[in-house]
Formats: structure tokens, sequence, C-alpha cells
């Protein structure tokens, strides 16, 4: 019969034996187990379709939001017995701000290498 353990963390390799951080687990059973360097281990399949950026189906779900929005400000659509201005005036300057940190993440960090420092600051902001 056998035991499946989930360990929580990363698994990485030293020699032929394997750790989560200085805990010495089980090595799973797979034939990619180790790598040549030895020093991770890799336990998810490598999945194309969600390597790829679908940029398109953002800017078109984008576009959606903004065109909401855009109607409901120019006819005054009451939600809630308010309108969008009532809701957004106080705190526009921070919707702003959202807006800008994930456009920005998303066409521009994480295409710098700089060891993912800019992505850390802008979840930050």
């Amino acid at each position: 019969m056998k035991t499946i353990v989930y360990y929580s963390g990363k698994i990485e390799t030293k020699g032929r034996e394997c750790f989560v951080g200085n805990q010495k687990v089980d090595c799973p059973q797979t034939d990619k187990s180790f790598t040549t360097a030895g020093d991770k281990l890799d336990l998810l399949p490598q999945i194309s379709s969600l390597e790829r950026r679908s940029d398109p189906i953002l800017f078109m779900i984008l576009l959606v939001i903004i065109i909401f929005f855009f109607i409901s400000a120019l006819f005054k659509i009451k939600i809630f017995g308010k309108t969008l201005g009532e809701y957004v005036k106080p705190v526009w300057h921070l919707i702003l701000i959202s807006i800008a940190a994930v456009a920005w993440q998303y066409l521009f960090g994480l295409k710098i290498d700089d060891g993912l420092m800019s992505l850390r600051i802008s979840q930050l902001v």
C-alpha cells in the first residue's frame, strides 16, 4: 500500500536526498526528480498552455469595464441610491494608483530582470 505525503514548502535536493528546509523528506518517485545541478526539484509538469500570456483577453475585459463605468458616469445611473461619481469622489486617487500599479506590473514589471524586486515594490504600492 502506498502512502501519500504532502510537504509544505519547496523541496530541494542535496546530493540524492530531498529536504524541505532542514528536514529530510522522502523524494517523490518521478523520472525527472533531479536536475543536472542537483539543487532544485520540480514536481509539477510543464503546461505550455498556461505559460502564454493572454493580452487580448485582458484588454477586452478591461475595455468592457471601462465602457461600463463610462456609461454609468455619462448617464448618471444610480447604484444603491448613489451615482458613480458619489462613490468615486472620496477615493479617486487610490483607484488611479491601483490601476497604474496593476498595468505597470502586467506590461513592464514582468519583463524587468532584477530578481523580481520591482514586482515586490509594486505589490507594496
